[in-house]
């Protein structure tokens, strides 16, 4: 099922990086043609945290310890900030990030300065929101991998708590000489 789970993850990662290439924001000017923004351009966060998101996701199915449990959570979180911000940034239409390719088709600087006067319209297509729909299938797979990964790095193959053998038998030994002595 873990391996399910991750594969439903790095799903997730390439169809959030997809949505990241497509045109986001199309800009209209009163001094140049429409300039068009994809989502990668807009949030230069994206890609890197899809990379290491989909790295650390990778990693943690191959480690079987606590230390995957934490990869996960820090994916988690990551992924929850990134997702968190992006929306934000749609839903305000902030393009604070593209202003200097904003100033080189303008000769406009400054994001306030060219949203007053010369953006005469900035349309948002469907692909932000159609990219929050994977994100959300991923912070869901996240977080059950860290809460597998975390259940489980102490338990056996079969679902039962591993015992160390060497205790065992000491823990015997002890209980044979006391109850020899008696």
């Amino acid at each position: 099922m873990k391996r399910r789970i991750a594969a439903l993850a790095l799903v997730s990662l390439v169809l959030i990086a997809l949505c990241a290439s497509q045109v986001w924001y199309s800009v209209s000017t009163s001094v140049s043609p429409i300039l068009d923004f994809t989502g990668a351009e807009v949030d230069a966060s994206l890609s890197s945290v899809i990379l290491l998101v989909g790295l650390a996701t990778l990693v943690g199915l191959y480690l079987k310890s606590r230390f995957a449990a934490v990869l996960h959570f820090l994916s988690l979180i990551t992924t929850v900030m990134v997702a968190v911000s992006s929306g934000a940034r749609v839903t305000t239409s902030n393009l604070t990030n593209v202003e200097t390719r904003i100033e080189k088709a303008t000769g406009v600087a400054g994001w306030l300065t060219q949203q007053s006067e010369v953006v005469t319209r900035i349309d948002v297509s469907i692909w932000p929101v159609a990219a929050l729909i994977p994100a959300l299938s991923l912070i869901v797979a996240l977080s059950i991998l860290t809460t597998s990964s975390a259940r489980r790095a102490g338990e056996a193959p079969g679902g039962k708590k591993q015992v160390d053998s060497r205790n065992q038998a000491s823990t015997s030994d002890l209980w044979s000489e006391t109850s020899k002595q008696l």
